[in-house]
């Protein structure tokens, strides 16, 4: 099992829960820390929108979890971006 740090963009007019249901969705008990950062301006428009709510989390998980997670929040309207990397 590996580390990952996992950072969300969540649309401002959406409740942050939603970024939060999907964590212990896909990962469970591997979430070690889940927290909201805050409400930025966004250097450019992502999806129509020009400000974001910055979620941060720390997961020990398998990669296959991963990409599961990153299938899922494609589905989802509510998250405009993710980015992931893997923690040595």
């Amino acid at each position: 099992m590996s580390k990952y740090e996992i950072m969300m963009i969540v649309d401002p007019k959406a409740d942050v829960k939603v970024a939060f249901d999907l964590l212990s969705e896909v990962f469970g008990k591997g979430v070690q820390k889940a927290e909201k950062l805050e409400n930025n301006r966004l250097a450019y428009k992502i999806k129509k929108s020009e400000f974001g709510q910055y979620v941060l989390a720390n997961v020990e998980t398998e990669g296959s979890n991963i990409s599961e997670f990153t299938r899922r929040t494609n589905i989802i309207k509510e998250v405009l971006k993710i980015t992931c990397y893997q923690l040595r």
